[in-house]
C-alpha cells in the first residue's frame, strides 16, 4: 500500500489491515484461556479470572502506560517547541523505523516464542533461561546489521516509503532503529520477572525511567 502510494494516509491504513488481519486469528488462540469452557459460562470462573486479571494486569496497565510515554514525550516535545510540521516529519520517520524493526523481529518471535513459553509452562526453567538468551542474541545480531543498512540507505527509504518532504529527519533513523533494539531487548530482560509475578520491579523501572525521559526531552 504504502509503495502504491506514499503517504500518511496509506500509512495508517496499512497499520489498521494489519491489525484487521491479525486480531480474529489471535481471538482464537486466547479464547480458550479465558471465560468460555466447553461452550459454558462459568460464574465462579468468571470472579476469579477477572481477579487474575487485576492482580496482575493492573501492574502491567501502569508499565504499558510508561513505556508510551517514553515512546511519545519526544515527539510532544517537538511539537511544543518547533510546530506540528516538524513533529510530523519526525513522526513519520519513526513510526516507519518501528514497523520495519518489528517486521524483522516477527519470524524471529513466531520461531522462538513458542518454544520459551513451552518451556517456562513445563518448569524447565534452564531451558526457558536458554530461550531468552537466543532470542535475545538473534534480536541483537539482526538489530545491529539493520542498524547499518538503516545508516547506509536512510535517505533513500525515506524518499521512497514517505516522500521527499519527510527526508529532514532521514538521518535520525538507525537512531530510532536502536532504540527500538534495545527497548524489544528490555521487554525480553522483564520476562523472569513477569513468568514469577514480581513485577514491582520492572513497573518501578519503567516509571522512574518514564520520568527520566520527561526531565532529559
Amino acid at each position: 500500500i504504502c509503495l502504491s502510494s506514499p503517504s500518511g494516509d496509506f500509512l495508517l491504513l496499512g497499520t489498521a489491515l494489519g491489525s484487521a488481519v491479525v486480531l480474529p486469528w489471535s481471538f482464537t488462540k486466547i479464547r480458550r484461556h479465558f471465560f468460555i469452557k466447553n461452550n459454558k459460562f462459568k460464574i465462579v470462573d468468571i470472579k476469579n479470572k477477572i481477579l487474575d486479571l487485576c492482580k496482575y494486569g493492573s501492574p502491567m496497565v501502569l508499565w504499558i502506560g510508561a513505556m508510551s510515554v517514553i515512546s511519545q514525550v519526544d515527539k510532544l516535545i517537538i511539537g511544543d517547541l518547533l510546530g506540528a510540521s516538524s513533529s510530523g516529519i519526525y513522526s513519520a520517520n519513526f513510526m516507519l523505523m518501528n514497523g520495519t524493526v518489528g517486521l524483522i523481529a516477527a519470524p524471529i518471535l513466531a520461531l522462538s516464542w513458542p518454544l520459551l513459553m513451552k518451556a517456562w509452562n513445563e518448569n524447565e526453567i534452564v531451558q526457558a533461561g536458554y530461550w531468552l538468551g537466543k532470542i535475545s542474541s538473534w534480536i541483537a545480531a539482526a538489530g545491529i546489521v539493520l542498524i547499518g543498512l538503516i545508516f547506509l540507505c536512510c535517505d533513500a527509504i525515506s524518499k521512497i516509503f514517505l516522500g521527499s518532504q519527510f527526508r529532514e529527519a532521514a538521518y535520525l533513523m538507525p537512531i530510532f532503529v536502536g532504540t527500538m533494539v534495545v527497548l524489544s531487548l528490555a521487554t525480553y530482560a522483564n520476562k523472569p520477572f513477569e513468568f514469577n509475578r514480581k513485577l514491582k520491579p520492572i513497573v518501578l523501572f519503567a516509571v522512574v525511567s518514564a520520568f527520566l525521559s520527561i526531565i532529559l526531552n
